[in-house]
């Protein structure tokens, strides 16, 4: 089945998932369920038109109760690296809070009903999740989702989900940036890197251009910005400017960590 591609809009799955983050989402094989520790996308049943994603943190049969804020899986207490839990001091004090359900605290023993799993969001209070709207069927799983900085190298998803991106964008083209620069085309290679050609004129030309383009408003608005690359980690852009009369094309890669260096504007 073919890959889809989902845009964590809320801090629910922080820290492991910040918001804005990338996710490839792959269906199912037939005849393959989610396990437990799978991320997944689904159809909340109170929401019917939204998408979530969670862990799942129990399956079928499963046996779950919380105990001051803990998960307890089948008798026994859970340790959970990627949860933010809270520490003993803010759950004392949240147990007074309406806000806060108190089933998200301290619970009865749930059991998983079949072709069900049970799904906890990683920042465990801020999170609507299975302890609001119970266990999610089988059916209503889209797929497992896959952090692009998981996926290989040279994994065909990484290109896919590039030209989708890119697609809404080749239709502008060529595009004018102002101040005479014009982006010109834009190109998928090796699946993991961007390549974008701009046409720029002579007079904004001087030796020192690499630096002065790494740092300049209209290529980083593009590499940083969430509208366009900026929710992906480990994808490359690779900028190719011709000048007039420069024959030689001038090419500055940027890295992760780039965008810490972007200043505060909207160009594109």
């Amino acid at each position: 089945p073919n890959a889809t591609f989902f845009r964590q809009a809320s801090s629910s799955m922080e820290p492991s998932i910040p918001v804005n983050t990338i996710l490839v989402v792959q269906p199912y094989p037939e005849h393959t369920l989610p396990m437990r520790g799978d991320l997944i996308v689904f159809t909340p049943p109170t929401q019917p038109e939204a998408s979530y994603i969670k862990r799942v943190v129990a399956i079928a049969g499963d046996r779950v109760q919380f105990k001051q804020g803990g998960l307890i899986l089948n008798g026994v207490a859970q340790h959970e690296p990627y949860a933010f839990v809270r520490d003993k001091a803010f759950i004392q004090k949240a147990l007074k809070n309406p806000k806060y359900p108190q089933n998200f605290f301290n619970s009865q023993v749930l059991t998983v009903p079949e072709n069900s799993f049970f799904v906890l969001g990683d920042n465990r209070f801020n999170s609507s999740d299975s302890r609001v709207f119970g266990a999610i069927n089988l059916s209503a799983i889209k797929g497992q989702a896959l952090l692009w900085k998981d996926l290989a190298i040279d994994d065909p998803r990484r290109g896919e989900f590039l030209r989708t991106r890119l697609k809404r964008m080749t239709n502008q083209l060529p595009l004018d940036l102002g101040d005479g620069v014009l982006l010109t085309s834009l190109d998928v290679l090796d699946n993991h890197k961007i390549q974008v050609h701009y046409a720029l004129p002579a007079a904004q030309y001087h030796p020192d251009i690499e630096q002065y383009l790494k740092n300049s408003p209209y290529f980083l608005e593009l590499y940083c910005d969430p509208r366009y690359f900026g929710g992906l980690t480990g994808v490359g852009l690779s900028q190719v400017f011709t000048f007039e009369g420069v024959q030689k094309p001038v090419v500055v890669d940027l890295v992760p960590g780039t965008c810490a260096k972007r200043p505060p504007v909207g160009v594109l």
